[in-house]
């Protein structure tokens, strides 16, 4: 969690914090990188599959849809429901 704040040099965080805090600040840093690896590989991911990661998707199909909106339609491969 150092990397995240400028000011949590190692000598500052022994002088400063107590040992429960300590334990508390390597657990949420440790925490704050997997997420961030997680995130940075399911990307990675994506793109190696060539996958679109900004395109959202959806696990409805449009006869699920309609059942709820029987109104909607597809126009440019996206669903449009209308209101």
């Amino acid at each position: 969690m150092g990397l995240m704040y400028a000011w949590a040099t190692p000598e500052k965080c022994l002088d400063e914090l107590t040992l429960s805090q300590l334990i508390m600040f390597h657990r949420k840093g440790w925490e704050a990188k997997q997420t961030e690896s997680r995130v940075n590989w399911g990307i990675l991911g994506m793109l190696l599959n060539g996958e679109d990661p900004e395109k959202e998707k959806s696990d409805l199909g449009l006869d699920e849809i309609q059942r709820y909106y029987p109104d909607a339609y597809m126009k440019d491969g996206k669903v449009v429901i209308p209101r």
